[in-house]
């Protein structure tokens, strides 16, 4: 009564005859076993009509669409087609309101939806895009050429496909589109798990057997964290730089926050006669503009930052080269960039860095896990456990306590 074909891009359609006229119309899908499904519901309406138990509305605009429901939908879904990808693109960043989303979130959000704007056309039909159109922007993405010279990382077009869910959401709620489109049907490249952190020597040691490629080297530092005593004689170097960048990588070091953090900080967040810092974030409850968390102040912080804010340059913020004026993320960058040019630091990845250390020395002092999630201000399991792990000496000296 009814028959599947697969299109070439992998979903499949449905084709059947109602009233002597034939019907072809999308599963939406491209697994067989969810096709078959959609079959199984067409045949059963069809044969409804057959007996005499289900009619067809008179005010039905597409009876193949309405066999395909079940007999549930009555009339055609109506879109403005005048609404194209970029219309919708262009009034979304317009209706965002000011300090709704942070910079930064609003930069990636446009460099995502860039991609969709190249790949699937600006001037196409925000309704004409669905899971075909969709798997097939999935394909050319994964082999694109990202940085360091490598494909497309999976997780870059995971948040990719988060971005482009959010604008569709928009798009559906002012009646521009109809429909949800099952995400579960497009298939995406397997992610790899990021690797383990290693300190300095490990990671030196792994260059030295050779064949590694220079992305492949600059991903190893990517995952250094340093020891106690290499945090304190990073900290003594960039000190003898005399900028604000030592009291701001203090801040890293000593409490895990953020560069974002620490660059919007204020110092009355810091409270030395009770020992607490309250750090503003972006990132943990994103239905609000600024969420708080605690954390300890260390001695050695609390003398570092009472120095520097006996020469603070004025106004309300903990770090800046001005009064009242918030460091930009790119001046951080460059700063620090600047700060490590001609020496050994030149290893280190970024701020970043000072940040997994600070979680991995928690770790290794034995801190209860609640308490580095409470400072770090994890979320998910998955944070918590890129951040847990021990130094290589102490998991040698747990493992040769085994069958003493």
């Amino acid at each position: 009564m009814a028959g599947l074909d697969q299109h070439k891009s992998g979903v499949y359609r449905i084709r059947f005859r109602v009233g002597g006229k034939e019907y072809f119309r999308s599963c939406e899908t491209t697994e067989e076993k969810v096709a078959s499904q959609v079959k199984a519901r067409v045949e059963e309406t069809l044969g409804q009509i057959k007996t005499g138990r289900l009619a067809i509305p008179a005010d039905v605009e597409d009876v193949g669409a309405w066999v395909v429901s079940g007999g549930k939908v009555t009339a055609k879904p109506k879109a403005n087609e005048a609404h194209t990808l970029k219309d919708v693109v262009d009034a979304y960043f317009a209706s965002i309101p000011a300090g709704a989303k942070s910079d930064n979130s609003l930069l990636t959000e446009r460099i995502h939806l860039n991609h969709f704007l190249e790949i699937l056309k600006g001037s196409a039909p925000i309704d004409s895009i669905g899971v075909a159109e969709l798997q097939g922007y999935v394909v050319k993405r994964s082999k694109q050429r990202g940085i360091r010279g490598r494909k497309v990382q999976p997780e870059t077009i995971r948040k990719e496909m988060v971005t482009f869910g959010t604008l569709r959401r928009f798009a559906k709620a002012r009646g521009w589109c109809n429909g949800d489109i099952d995400g579960k049907q497009i298939r995406r490249p397997k992610a790899e798990e990021k690797p383990p952190f290693r300190v300095w020597e490990e990671i030196e040691a792994e260059i030295k057997k050779g064949g590694l490629t220079d992305a492949e080297q600059r991903d190893l530092w990517d995952c250094l964290f340093l020891r106690e005593a290499e945090v304190l004689e990073f900290l003594a170097y960039i000190e003898t730089k005399g900028t604000w960048l030592y009291p701001a990588l203090a801040i890293a070091a000593f409490t895990g926050a953020r560069r974002s953090e620490i660059l919007r900080s204020e110092i009355r967040d810091f409270d030395f006669a009770h020992g607490i810092v309250i750090l503003r974030e972006k990132k943990r409850d994103h239905t609000k503009r600024t969420t708080f968390r605690r954390v300890n102040i260390h001695p050695r912080l609390a003398t570092i930052l009472k120095t520097w804010f006996a020469n603070h340059p004025g106004g309300k913020y903990t770090v800046c080269t001005q009064p009242n004026t918030v460091i930009a993320p790119d001046e951080a960058v460059r700063t620090f960039e600047t700060a490590v040019a001609g020496s050994k630091w030149t290893k280190l990845r970024g701020w970043h860095v000072l940040r997994h250390s600070f979680a991995s020395i928690c770790a290794m002092k034995g801190l209860r896990e609640s308490t580095i999630s409470k400072w770090m201000g994890h979320e998910t399991e998955a944070m918590k456990q890129r951040y847990r792990h021990l130094f290589p000496e102490a998991m040698q000296e747990e493992m040769g306590r085994l069958f003493e």
